[in-house]
């Protein structure tokens, strides 16, 4: 049986429903792309956000050579991953900041003092004092955060340290500071976490 489509009914249909019929196809090729990138992600166990210009595919992956052995499988996908990503307008940062899927942050003096008495950082004291590095040339570690009645150190001065220093970064002026856990008692953050502090112990060896 041969169906015959009336050309004339066609044409109409077409002629009232052609941006209907694109909007349709553009919506079902969006939903392919995206479940495409999704299932693409790589999820990191461990996130570390830069704040400079000197944040080079080359020196990305040669930290990630030095550091990568010390990350654990936090999201339990058989991979370990370490993300170290660029920081430059201060929307991202302030976004970043918010969501609370980066572990590390280094940023300069002015933005790093914001977010330390703000409280976004936790405290330092005890692993400056157990690695003994002297923080005694960069006060501006040692603060107040709000609701908190003692300056304590919230952030590592990175300028001298050698790894990084080797690695190609230019450390003037820079801070590492490890983000508050925005929800502590899930075991993702809390493998998140131990990864960011493991690399920071790492650094407080290269001093």
């Amino acid at each position: 049986m041969i169906v015959k489509i009336d050309r004339k009914k066609w044409e109409n249909f077409w002629y009232y429903y052609k941006i209907h019929f694109w909007v349709g196809v553009f919506i079902v090729l969006f939903i392919i792309m995206t479940i495409r990138d999704c299932s693409q992600r790589i999820e990191p166990d461990v996130s570390w956000g830069y704040m400079g210009s000197d944040l080079t595919a080359e020196r990305i992956r040669s930290l990630e050579q030095e550091l990568l052995p010390l990350v654990q499988d936090a999201n339990h996908d058989g991979k370990t991953h370490l993300r170290l990503y660029a920081l430059s307008d201060p929307q991202q940062i302030v976004v970043m900041m918010a969501s609370g899927d980066t572990q590390l942050f280094t940023f300069d003096a002015e933005v790093f003092t914001n977010f330390a008495t703000g409280g976004a950082f936790q405290v330092l004291d005890t692993l400056i004092e157990a690695y003994q590095v002297d923080v005694s040339a960069h006060p501006e570690v040692l603060l107040q955060a709000q609701e908190t009645p003692e300056k304590h150190v919230y952030g590592l001065p990175l300028e001298g340290n050698v790894l990084l220093e080797q690695t190609g970064f230019r450390l003037e002026g820079k801070y590492l500071g490890v983000r508050v856990a925005k929800h502590p008692g899930k075991s993702l953050d809390s493998i998140a976490y131990e990864n960011a502090y493991a690399i920071l112990q790492r650094l407080l060896q290269e001093y």
